[in-house]
């Protein structure tokens, strides 16, 4: 076997939207956040973090959030090939000058950052390989192909940033004919 790396130009999928409704859950999702968020040993991404484990999803307003994301994919996917799953679901507060290590959430189809509590100076997100820079706005939503790498760049002193992340598949099921 002969396994490759091209680099190739290509368009890739990259949606945004604003959350609607967002002020009226937003402190839910913080709350929920905070009740399971723990010193981070999922993995190695945020090494001093705090992050919930990875499905939270028996917290509504989580579950809302889910919802949300998998609608939007559902309104862009145009082939249709199955039903979208919220298949992790996870938050992570990040405190004084935390960033993240360069990483993708393959193999999931879709994933996901959800802004929830970004003050100023918060790190913005950054996915270097098609060049895209974000910065966080509470409400706000990216969603992108699981593949790609991304990394959060590290927040101002003293700034506490709160975000969920999340990675959607495609339950593809055989049919007859």
């Amino acid at each position: 076997m002969n396994v490759e790396n091209i680099k190739a130009s290509l368009e890739v999928p990259f949606i945004q939207f604003t959350l609607p409704n967002f002020s009226g859950m937003k402190q839910d999702i913080i709350d929920s956040i905070e009740k399971e968020a723990v010193p981070n040993t999922f993995e190695p991404n945020f090494p001093e973090s705090l992050r919930t484990p990875w499905y939270i999803m028996k917290h509504s307003s989580i579950k809302w959030l889910a919802d949300q994301v998998t609608n939007a994919v559902g309104k862009w996917d145009k082939c249709k090939e199955g039903t979208l799953i919220c298949d992790d679901i996870w938050g992570i507060i990040t405190q004084s000058k935390q960033s993240s290590r360069s990483h993708s959430h393959y193999p999931a189809t879709w994933s996901a950052v959800i802004y929830v509590s970004c003050p100023e100076g918060s790190g913005y997100t950054v996915w270097p390989d098609i060049n895209k820079k974000i910065k966080p706005v509470d409400g706000n939503v990216c969603l992108f192909p699981g593949y790609l790498k991304h990394y959060v760049e590290s927040s101002a002193e003293n700034v506490r940033r709160i975000i969920v992340s999340c990675n959607i598949i495609t339950n593809r099921r055989k049919t007859d004919g």
